[in-house]
């Protein structure tokens, strides 16, 4: 219906009660009369029905005291109860209606029973069958459940059901996958192809997403490479690499050039071949392992098996396994809806939003509710609970810990000896999982002098086998359940270089590119087929623990760089408190407790965030200030630390969103956990820049003066007491900061040398 029936409706109906309503009236605005959503035509039809719905409710609440009216309409519980017992003729869309406009933040702004359940299909919560048991309260529940994932998914968006990116997750679900090919504008292929230890693939003109390539013919004159010349310019090609993941996928520029000469270094060097030239390579990331659909775990086995029944030509076979030889396969449309579908729950984006690929069909999947991911903000209870095991932390050092496993899944938590870094760490893992193969707790050896301590090697006295170890099987693990956080504790990780060890670990964590395992043949670990190169997801936490003594090492900056260095102290205080009330302490009081808090920091890790518009130019003033101070002695940040700032502040924020403070207190511990621990030299190298530092750190704005940066050089040069490190002012916006460089000032002073970790 449009605007001007509308209007001219309403004047009608208005006229009966003998008065004229001008045109005028504000609420006869084409802004008001534009509507919130559509009704349907089942409302059009029974619109007298509504009317005298309204009518009733209307008097309803009229014979009410005025307390019992303000209750029902602003009370959601209240005005569902009271609602009920209204009378109405059959089932009236207006008690859904009214219900939002009453509650907007709590009920959506669709008015038919059938479109909730739609979409709650279309989001895979409930399939449209069992949801039609529900009442009004059970359907705004999931609703509104849904609705804080989402939010949680995509911060940045402003989410509609009826628009997108969300419209297209439910308004389809119940097309067939026959009509829904016909929505679908590509033709979709596989490329299945090995990459390490190619270096035609590599880089050059032949690389990975640059071109298809093959022979013409296989041995015996087999024509399995047929598929080639069926691809045309616009079709869709997946690069399943390596035998283990999805790892991007591009655009065909050409048909197939059939005078193409097989590349020379390669098997098929000057041997009839076909190229087709592709065009927009893009990465998908996080890659799709082939875990995550043909895995025994996978949630997709019903999907693939209905796929096997009614496809032939895929590059996998009945026994989830690869089909040799098959180097370019279709794709039929429910495979990339599963792909699809991965990504989505890894990212909250789909592949491609031009492709406009239908959600999957239900018929495989659960039909209960899922489990619903808390906000970030819910973390807040991290000192209450982790309190309950008898572990005694500072203030906000919890805090800062969760935030910094948000920001970077890698901490390496620092202090004295027996203080409990190990027992935090194993709380941590235990609380946000209640599988114990989720975590492992590493003791570092002294004799870890290469990567095999962390991802094993392969047998040297059996071509079959690979000699695991358990960080591996937990790195594998976590690509196999990419919605649950998996925990690898890292105990006393620097009695040995952990350049040496952990350097392949970092580098993928970092670049989210595969770890080589072993080439040639297939191995097996624990009786299963062990890939050849693994990823490593985010959804893997590294926690480390560090212990600073005469048989330890100190870390490189290219650790230190990749990671947040949470100090443990422990205080006079403290150990008057523990001699009070002595408790053992007992991880396992909390085991599993928050496993849907664990769900929540898997998203958070993949999350793109930015800090609050309102704090941004503080932010970049003091990073900018920051960045002067060090780099003139060779220790400065690059922007991977800036990044991991950002993120760090955004996540601390989500935990401190009532204290007015929640800034000072964030870059307080971002300066120490990022930009102090490299500090470390002899007094004439140090002493100036811990001048500075302090300085930064106990002054505001107005003690820095109009020239902070001059202000800086003066105070660096400065022979005054007064500009050393000494006393922390009660103003000084970082204490935390203060402190430490006042620890390292006094060593400095003893020693003529201090550093990070032994201060």
């Amino acid at each position: 219906m449009g605007i001007t029936t509308k209007r001219r409706q309403i004047s009608e109906i208005w006229k009966l009660s003998g008065d004229e309503l001008s045109a005028e009236h504000p609420m006869l605005s084409n802004a008001v009369l534009t509507g919130i959503g559509s009704a349907g035509s089942g409302f059009n039809n029974y619109r007298w029905r509504e009317l005298a719905y309204l009518i009733n409710l209307a008097e309803d609440l009229k014979q009410r005291a005025q307390d019992d009216r303000q209750q029902i309409l602003s009370d959601y519980d209240t005005f569902l109860e009271w609602i009920q017992h209204v009378p109405q003729p059959g089932r009236r869309q207006f008690r859904h209606m009214l219900r939002f406009f009453c509650f907007p933040e709590r009920v959506e702004r669709i008015s038919a029973n059938r479109e909730r359940r739609r979409v709650l299909q279309g989001f895979g919560v409930v399939e449209e069958r069992e949801s039609r048991k529900w009442n009004d309260k059970q359907l705004d529940d999931a609703l509104l459940a849904l609705r804080r994932e989402l939010e949680h998914q995509l911060p940045n968006e402003v989410l509609d059901f009826y628009e997108s990116p969300l419209l297209e997750r439910w308004k389809t679900s119940d097309l067939t996958t026959a009509a829904a090919e016909a929505t679908v504008n590509h033709r979709f292929w596989v490329e299945k192809t090995l990459v390490a230890h190619r270096a035609d693939r590599q880089a050059g003109e032949h690389a990975l997403g640059r071109a298809l390539w093959s022979p013409q013919r296989a041995e015996g004159n087999r024509d399995i490479y047929r598929l080639m010349r069926d691809v045309r310019p616009g079709d869709v090609v997946f690069h399943f690499v390596d035998n283990q993941r999805v790892d991007s996928y591009s655009v065909a520029a050409s048909t197939a050039d059939e005078s193409f000469l097989g590349i020379p270094g390669t098997e098929w060097a000057d041997r009839p071949a076909y190229r087709i030239a592709l065009r927009d390579h893009t990465k998908i990331t996080p890659p799709i392992d082939r875990e995550q659909f043909l895995g025994e775990n996978s949630d997709y086995r019903p999907l693939i098996r209905e796929l096997l029944d009614s496809e032939t030509g895929l590059f996998f076979n009945r026994e989830f396994n690869l089909n040799q030889g098959s180097y370019l396969t279709s794709a039929p449309l429910k495979l990339v809806q599963i792909w699809n579908d991965i990504h989505m729950k890894q990212t909250g984006r789909p592949l491609n939003s031009d492709w406009k690929l239908p959600p999957l069909k239900l018929s495989g999947r659960r039909t209960d509710m899922r489990t619903v991911i808390p906000a970030f903000s819910e973390f807040r209870q991290v000192d209450e609970v982790i309190g309950r095991t008898g572990i005694r932390t500072p203030a906000r050092f919890l805090r800062r810990l969760v935030a910094s496993l948000a920001a970077k899944p890698f901490v390496i938590l620092t202090g004295t000896s027996g203080t409990g870094k190990t027992k935090i760490a194993q709380a941590i893992a235990v609380w946000l999982t209640s599988d114990r193969q989720a975590y492992q707790l590493i003791p570092v050896g002294a004799d870890w002098t290469g990567n095999d301590n962390i991802i094993g090697y392969p047998d040297g006295l059996d071509s079959t086998a690979y000699v695991g170890k358990p960080a591996l099987e937990l790195i594998w693990r976590a690509g196999q359940h990419p919605d649950l956080p998996h925990f690898l504790i890292l105990d006393e990780m620097n009695l040995s270089h952990v350049e040496r060890y952990l350097a392949d670990l970092l580098s993928a964590t970092e670049s989210r590119e595969y770890i080589p395992l072993y080439s040639g043949s297939t191995r097996k670990l624990a009786g299963k087929e062990l890939p050849r190169s693994i990823a490593v997801t985010p959804n893997l936490f590294i926690l480390g623990t560090v212990n600073v003594d005469e048989t330890t090492y100190m870390f490189s900056p290219k650790v230190l760089d990749r990671a947040n260095v949470l100090e443990f102290r422990v205080e006079a205080n403290d150990i008057q408190s523990y001699l009070g009330a002595a408790q053992a302490l007992d991880v396992s009081q909390i085991s599993g407790y928050g496993t849907t808090l664990g769900a929540t920091l898997v998203s958070a890790a993949i999350q793109k965030v930015d800090i609050p518009s309102d704090i941004r130019e503080r932010f970049e003033s003091e990073i900018v200030l920051f960045f002067n101070a060090l780099k003139p002695h060779g220790v400065e940040f690059g922007y991977r630390v800036i990044s991991e700032v950002r993120r760090f502040l955004y996540f601390y924020h989500q935990l401190s969103t009532n204290e007015p403070q929640w800034f000072d207190q964030a870059f307080d511990a971002a300066i120490v956990q990022k930009f102090l621990p490299k500090l470390h030299g002899q007094r004439a190298r140090l002493a100036p820049l811990l001048r500075k530092l302090w300085f930064l750190c106990v002054n505001g704005d107005n003690g820095r003066g109009a020239d902070a940066v001059e202000r800086l050089e003066e105070v660096s040069r400065s022979t005054e007491r007064t500009a050393e490190p000494g006393v922390i002012p009660a103003t000084a916006p970082y204490p935390l900061s203060a402190e430490k460089i006042v620890r390292m000032w006094r060593v400095l002073n003893e020693n003529g040398f201090a550093s990070f970790a032994e201060a």
